[in-house]
């Protein structure tokens, strides 16, 4: 009597990767196999965390008050003269060597005539540190005051954010009447800024800027404190239309819509697409 002949489909052991070569397969819940490649796995997960990362920095950087007219600055394309190239140095390597500047509470004070920088070497200082993880804000002494008037109606929903984040831009102090009003609402900002040990960029014009933060605030922040002094005749007026900085893109450009991963799997390529949505989430739209 002839016996029946048993036949097996059986899973393969291993699988090809033209990328990292053969791998062996994995149980991912001790039942089903685990068919894609994990060194595939590990460096794309690597690159859309990354991806993630570059997102949340656009996010981050683009919502922190920066002007839009002032979003292309940098260090790179600050148009120094000789006497202000001293001063770019400074501010540069500030921003590089920020985390001992932060556990000081260290500021730096950019002071000097209208139109040499200075607001130009604040945002790329402050683009710079947020590149490297840390939370910071810009506002301008006009619009922080605006902002604590009653019936104020415009885009600041928060001003407690100022003194909280690891680095905040105080722009154009001075610009204003120098009421009491006015000194008391940046000398509390100044004086929270200082109780936290927390830096702050001052920008200005005016050599006396006790007369507009208040004696206790100034006396404070000088106590630690990098003085950053510009000078010349207005750039503005020298090159109205600077060709350089109006074909700058942003500092911190925004990164691509869509990530797209590339894995082996079962001895073939699949694709996932992931697209990050106007509210921030990131969902998959195709797999294949």
């Amino acid at each position: 009597m002839t016996q029946p002949t048993m036949s097996f489909s059986l899973t393969p052991s291993s699988w090809p990767c033209d990328l990292h070569g053969e791998y062996a397969m994995m149980l991912d819940d001790g039942i089903h196999p685990q068919n894609i490649c994990p060194a595939c796995a590990r460096e794309q997960n690597d690159r859309r965390e990354t991806w993630r990362a570059d997102w949340r920095l656009h996010r981050c950087w683009k919502t922190c008050g920066i002007p839009e007219r002032f979003r292309n600055r940098s260090f790179h394309n600050y148009r120094s003269s000789t006497a202000n190239k001293r001063a770019a140095a400074i501010a540069s390597g500030y921003a590089e060597r920020f985390p001992e500047q932060y556990a000081q509470g260290v500021g730096l004070l950019l002071t000097g005539d209208l139109g040499t920088g200075k607001t130009h070497l604040a945002v790329a200082t402050l683009t710079e540190v947020m590149r490297s993880g840390r939370t910071g804000a810009f506002i301008s002494t006009t619009e922080l005051l605006a902002a604590k008037k009653p019936g104020y109606s415009g885009s600041i929903t928060d001003t407690a954010k100022f003194a909280t984040v690891d680095l905040l831009v105080l722009d154009d102090v001075g610009a204003t009447r120098g009421t009491d009003w006015e000194i008391g609402i940046h000398a509390d900002l100044l004086n929270a800024r200082y109780d936290d040990r927390l830096p702050t960029i001052i920008t200005t014009n005016t050599p006396n800027l006790a007369a507009f933060v208040g004696d206790r605030a100034i006396d404070r922040f000088e106590e630690s404190k990098l003085t950053v002094r510009l000078v010349g005749e207005s750039y503005r007026r020298r090159v109205p239309d600077d060709e350089v900085l109006r074909a700058s893109p942003f500092a911190i450009p925004e990164p691509p819509l869509e990530f797209k991963a590339e894995l082996w799997s079962s001895g073939k390529v699949i694709t996932r697409r992931y697209v990050m949505t106007a509210k921030g989430d990131e969902k998959i739209v195709c797999a294949s």
